[in-house]
């Protein structure tokens, strides 16, 4: 007769009974990023309206954008998209609500639990609402706020959630309410909400010739700061954020 030792089986199941983020305590690192949801992949999702869907990227049709590139030049992570053109923070927070809560966002809701490091480029268009600055934070906080608890309640830990600070327009009126939004943003910067990719620092003159969205030209400029913003500074930033959990 077959003995069958019940051993393994018992330290599975109590392993399946561990929350996530005690598993991503151990769970390897993945070329330096922390493995935060411990499925042995590497997700980044990108967030936001029309410069991260890739709007005047001539060169692709339209569409791509920093995103595109980024996908090009990392093919060993999944770098993905959550966007819309012409949205806004309150759009945002109507399609976080449909996702989590009305089980009507099931695409946006895949992607955010599968993902390791969310990034926000998204408030230009509250310019438009219009709203006052500070309100524009506020439901920028909210956003962030709403992923890490959507995600955590639904599966079992948190993403690391970055606000970055947007690339300036050459509009008049849109580039004073975006340098005011940035300097919030940039004051609201800490280790376990990092506002640090300097979008900022591509020059308008990369825009097309709307004044609002970058070139190809453009494009190429905000993929170089991502580019090393996710070498650099972004795997340190998932690692403390899971030796803090």
């Amino acid at each position: 007769m077959k003995i069958i030792s019940f051993k393994p089986f018992l330290a599975a199941a109590l392993l399946c009974l561990l929350p996530v983020q005690v598993l991503a305590q151990t769970c390897p690192d993945i070329q330096g990023f922390a493995d935060l949801n411990c499925d042995s992949k590497l997700q980044i999702t990108f967030v936001g309206d029309s410069i991260v869907t890739g709007f005047g990227d001539t060169e692709n049709s339209n569409r791509g954008g920093y995103v595109l590139r980024l996908q090009q030049r990392f093919g060993e992570a999944s770098i993905k998209s959550i966007a819309a053109n012409g949205l806004k923070t309150t759009g945002l927070l109507e399609l976080l609500a449909d996702a989590f809560e009305k089980a009507k966002a099931p695409e946006t809701l895949a992607i955010l639990l599968e993902s390791d490091v969310v990034i926000l480029d998204v408030g230009r268009n509250d310019r438009l609402v219009p709203k006052p600055v500070r309100d524009a934070y506020r439901s920028l906080q909210l956003v962030g706020s709403r992923i890490r608890r959507g995600v955590g309640k639904l599966a079992g830990f948190t993403p690391l959630v970055v606000t970055s600070v947007m690339m300036v327009p050459g509009r008049a009126n849109l580039a004073r309410f975006v340098r005011k939004l940035n300097a919030i943003i940039l004051k609201g910067d800490t280790p376990d909400r990092p506002a640090d990719l300097r979008f900022d620092k591509v020059s308008p003159d990369n825009l097309s010739q709307d004044k609002l969205h970058p070139s190809s030209k453009g494009y190429q400029a905000l993929f170089k700061v991502a580019e090393s913003y996710l070498i650099e500074q972004l795997p340190a930033e998932t690692r403390r954020g899971k030796a803090e959990k």
